[in-house]
């Protein structure tokens, strides 16, 4: 049995021995609609899957785990949040709110699945800023640069400090290769 509605019977809704079914079956949009209140596509009757919340945000969950929601200024993902597909993938971000505009003014991503880049794409400079050191590191043990806010900056060579800047000038572990040494008046 089916229950058909429109001029065209354009929506059906049954039950097909297995599952139960809504389908549209016109050109115009599906709408499901809610004067107050919150829509919520849930599984088992009380497991979020889809929050439609009134004035306010869009909530998709897995597992009844929130892990987006939209807000007033974009969009908040928990835990983790993964770019997937192409020899590519890139995270772009571009200088308009409309999406119109697609000069991207930095980038992150896989240049051809053999190098990450970060690329900005302006005049401006890229700036990494850490509210404490920032480490430089290769695969989870090896440390390549260290930089130490208001100190020193450590460059390093197959985990062993080489080059290090100090109040004074700079101190150099190992030998010294280089063309031309100039030191100034009175060094």
């Amino acid at each position: 049995d089916r229950a058909r509605f429109g001029n065209s019977n354009d929506l059906d809704i049954y039950h097909d021995g297995t599952y139960n079914n809504i389908f549209d079956n016109g050109a115009d949009d599906l709408r499901i609609s809610k004067v107050n209140g919150s829509i919520k596509l849930r599984v088992n009757n009380s497991e979020n899957a889809v929050v439609c919340n009134q004035n306010s945000s869009v909530e998709l969950y897995h597992n009844a785990v929130k892990k987006l929601e939209t807000t007033a200024d974009g969009a908040d993902c928990f835990n983790r949040f993964r770019i997937l597909g192409g020899t590519a993938p890139t995270i772009q971000f571009n200088s308009d709110s409309t999406g119109a505009d697609t000069s991207t003014r930095a980038m992150f991503g896989l240049a051809t699945g053999n190098n990450n880049f970060i690329n900005g794409s302006s005049p401006s400079d890229i700036v990494l800023n850490t509210p404490h050191r920032f480490i430089v590191g290769h695969a989870t043990n090896e440390v390549m640069a260290v930089f130490d806010p208001d100190g020193e900056v450590q460059l390093r060579h197959d985990n062993s400090t080489k080059f290090v800047t100090t109040s004074g000038g700079v101190e150099v572990t190992g030998n010294l290769d280089t063309d031309t040494i100039t030191i100034p008046d009175g060094g």
